[in-house]
């Protein structure tokens, strides 16, 4: 050993450690067990402190030179260290939203990162990112589509909450999650993200997202509660308030589009009207938003009411509209 002696009991293990005083530190029990399981010295070094319990839940620790070992009933111990130890105490260790540790530390993960699972979460940690906590809604999001492998990467803060309408967002590398109680959790990717914040977020015009980003060949669509924002190679990002072209994603269309790549909606304001207007809906990564928009006229006699028999072609009516 360095430093210190080991002698084996019964109850336990005991350790002294030799130096300018000898301080002798019992590690036993589910402690002991994870302790040695662990790499015992080598790896997490002596004890320093004796084992506390009377934590959370009948919870107990016991303090390493290189991290600590935590226990309780129906979890049993779990080693917890270095930058994730720290975040953790940060937020109040097993006092937390996080509980306590149900999983060791697991690295190994792309660039060169670490995981660590909680009872109430999880902790990220990278070279890059340092660690950050990852739970609820969010959380579940994250971990769905792939968590450090997908294109979000690490996060690059915990969940800040108090945001418009209840919600909460988390920021990653490579874009944001977005929560709020109406909408749940969805994820906005980098590009279409910068488009999204600098229109006010979830407090703007837009609202919350609805659906995560979608793209099909070089195009790129998120829905929001009040419009879609795109992306495409050839037009760059551009935000879409909401439309009558809206009523083509929602379901409020009563024949479909078969996925036209444009759809015109014509409209009057009211029956027997014939001033309408006209509007191109163009279709983008499988959603709908306005392209141009214009005056028009439909038949003399305008649409024609539900019940209002047609008549011969003199009576000038247009076939009723489609949209409800």
């Amino acid at each position: 050993m360095s430093g210190g002696t080991l002698q084996k009991f019964s109850s336990g293990r005991v350790l002294a450690w030799t130096g300018t005083q000898v301080l002798e530190f019992s590690v036993r029990s589910g402690i002991g067990s994870r302790w040695v399981a662990a790499g015992g010295e080598a790896v997490l070094g002596l004890p320093v402190t004796a084992e506390a319990c009377g934590l959370k839940a009948s919870g107990c620790f016991q303090q390493f030179g290189k991290g600590r070992i935590y226990w309780a009933p129906g979890i049993g111990g779990h080693v917890v260290w270095g930058g994730i130890l720290g975040r953790w105490k940060a937020g109040g260790a097993q006092n937390s939203v996080l509980g306590y540790p149900v999983t060791e530390e697991t690295c190994g993960l792309t660039a060169s990162g670490c995981v660590q699972r909680f009872q109430g979460g999880s902790i990220f940690w990278s070279p890059a990112t340092g660690p950050h906590v990852t739970r609820g809604a969010i959380g579940s999001r994250y971990s769905a589509v792939g968590s450090t492998r997908s294109m979000l990467g690490y996060p690059l803060t915990s969940e800040i909450c108090g945001q418009a309408a209840s919600g909460c967002v988390q920021r990653f590398q490579g874009g944001r999650i977005y929560w709020s109680p109406a909408t749940g959790a969805w994820i906005s990717g980098r590009g279409i993200d910068s488009k999204f914040v600098s229109a006010g977020g979830p407090g703007g015009s837009l609202g919350y997202p609805i659906a995560s980003e979608r793209c099909v060949g070089s195009a790129c669509v998120q829905s929001y509660q009040r419009g879609e924002i795109t992306w495409s190679r050839s037009a760059g990002t551009r935000l879409y308030g909401m439309s009558e072209c809206h009523k083509l994603n929602n379901g409020q269309s009563k024949y479909p589009t078969h996925g036209a790549n444009r759809v015109l909606l014509t409209w009057t304001s009211g029956y027997g009207k014939s001033h309408a207007t006209n509007l191109y809906c163009m279709n983008v990564a499988g959603a709908y938003v306005p392209d141009w928009r214009t005056d028009g006229y439909v038949g003399a006699s305008g649409f024609k009411a539900p019940g209002v028999p047609s008549g011969p072609t003199r009576n000038l009516y247009s076939p009723p509209a489609h949209i409800r």
